[in-house]
């Protein structure tokens, strides 16, 4: 009898965690159906089904301490993530970009000193840097079905990208400082730090500083971490290095 009232108890607790979680479920849906409203107008078609997966991805962050996530990725990928780290796998041909959540603000929120992703990635088709396109989509969506990081873009980024043997750093943005001998390749893991203090990206490769890659970068937008891939079975793993005190603003 004690063992079927212990079990009974235990029943009753899940129930009401259920309905509490249900709860929530409820409530942002809602909320996301009002927001979907306003991306439809941006000629965007939002799927109602997708909306309990955003909220468990948003309830692990918030419990969890997953920090960083993509906000919004090309249909040819495939996204997972635990506390540790986020994995992207190309699952398509060309190039496909996924775009980070982190909104980074260099005149709104000046006392933030940086952030700091690190890359690890098996392939030799691979773009890693800042991009500032807005409104991006949220979920997966089809105009992320290529590379952002091209000379059509009229919006400022900066990358750094590994073409098969080619290495190199790429900007759109004439007004900004760059080394045209950069010639390191992408392999191991790179660390991307984005300092708003000194207006500057840097990177690191198997622990070693490479030293600046960009200065002077326009402040007058909004930048997102980007990282783009080109055929099916590549992959890169994306952990968010920033220190949750330096998000203060």
């Amino acid at each position: 009898m004690r063992m079927q009232s212990e079990r009974k108890d235990r029943m009753d607790a899940q129930r009401r965690q259920f309905s509490v979680l249900h709860g929530f479920i409820r409530l942002y849906v809602l909320k996301e159906r009002s927001i979907s409203d306003t991306f439809q107008q941006q000629s965007h078609d939002h799927d109602d089904h997708q909306l309990v997966p955003d909220l468990v991805f948003l309830l692990l962050r918030r419990f969890y301490g997953i920090r960083d996530y993509f906000a919004s990725w090309s249909t040819k990928m495939a996204l997972s993530q635990n506390e540790h780290y986020v994995d992207m796998r190309h699952q398509g041909m060309n190039w496909a970009t996924a775009i980070g959540a982190d909104v980074i603000d260099f005149e709104r929120n000046p006392a933030r000193v940086h952030y700091e992703w690190s890359i690890t990635t098996n392939s030799s088709m691979i773009f890693i840097g800042l991009d500032s396109t807005p409104g991006v989509h949220p979920r997966k969506d089809s105009s992320l079905d290529h590379n952002v990081f091209n000379i059509y873009q009229p919006w400022p980024y900066y990358a750094w990208c590994q073409i098969q043997r080619t290495s190199m750093l790429v900007t759109n943005d004439k007004n900004v400082s760059y080394p045209k001998s950069w010639t390191r390749n992408i392999r191991g893991t790179i660390k991307l730090t984005v300092d708003l203090h000194a207006n500057t990206i840097s990177f690191t490769r198997n622990g070693q500083l490479l030293g600046v890659a960009f200065e002077n970068i326009d402040r007058t937008r909004k930048y997102h971490l980007a990282v783009a891939l080109y055929k099916a079975g590549s992959w890169a793993q994306i952990v968010d290095d920033t220190d949750d005190q330096k998000r203060q603003a």
